[in-house]
């Protein structure tokens, strides 16, 4: 089952903690949703450490600079407008801002369009 595996997961460090050579084992999870913790199972709940790091959802303007910055690629070669008018990726920015935030939510409306 899907639980027992995160058990077994968080569990090495703990298990590495008891090894004599002095190495550490970190791990470090990352959900897409803030209450996944809560969700799992009490046993899988006793092996997460209690320190969360959330992030905030992109605003309009960070949207359309991130959109710009892939369309524009590494290599600068690209024009943004030769690709998407400014309008359609304000639009795809403040729906993605209403819907969630999630920079994915942004990447899909523009590769659907």
């Amino acid at each position: 089952n899907k639980q027992s595996v995160l058990y077994n997961f968080f569990e090495w460090p703990r298990r590495s903690a008891t090894n004599t050579s002095g190495a550490r084992l970190v791990v470090i999870g990352i959900s897409n949703t803030i209450n996944l913790p809560e969700r799992l199972k009490p046993a899988v709940q006793s092996r997460l450490g209690r320190e969360r790091c959330i992030f905030k959802a992109y605003n309009v303007e960070e949207t359309c600079n991130i959109l710009k910055a892939r369309l524009i690629g590494s290599d600068g070669a690209r024009n943004v407008s030769s690709v998407f008018d400014a309008d359609a990726l304000t639009f795809a920015a403040r729906k993605t801002a209403v819907m969630s935030g999630d920079i994915r939510k942004a990447f899909q409306i523009c590769k659907l369009s």
